[in-house]
């Protein structure tokens, strides 16, 4: 982009980034199609990720980060698409967002990363009740 033409600009950390993240979502495009969908990246085996992350040189974890992203982003569009079928109104702000897709989005979520989060949940609490 333009901004990587400026002097200084194209080794900021954002920019390395945003090519990493984007470089990672190519290889998903190679390796599932353009028409994947975020159930398709869910059944990722560990195998296929190895081989993004060494096809981009990325650690595995930046693979399974930028995976988690898109799951995310798929339950907040699939929130906000069902709000804005039903005629609800749609949150205008940051928080509001937050709080929609905490209380609805568990209804948009796959078994799989309902049991992820959950598990996240878990973790996120050990050792409060010492």
């Amino acid at each position: 982009g333009w901004k990587s033409k400026i002097p200084g600009m194209s080794g900021t950390k954002e920019v390395k980034a945003a090519k990493e993240m984007k470089g990672i979502i190519d290889a998903f495009i190679d390796l599932l199609g353009k028409d994947a969908t975020d159930k398709d990246l869910e059944v990722l085996r560990k195998i296929e990720k190895l081989r993004i992350a060494n096809q981009v040189n990325a650690p595995l974890q930046t693979v399974n980060m930028v995976i988690d992203q898109m799951a995310n982003m798929c339950v907040v569009q699939k929130v906000l698409r069902n709000r804005q079928k039903a005629g609800k109104k749609l949150p205008e702000t940051q928080e509001n967002l937050v709080f929609v897709v905490q209380n609805e989005g568990l209804q948009h979520m796959s078994g799989r990363l309902k049991e992820k989060m959950m598990k996240m949940a878990g973790n996120n609490f050990k050792g409060l009740g010492r």
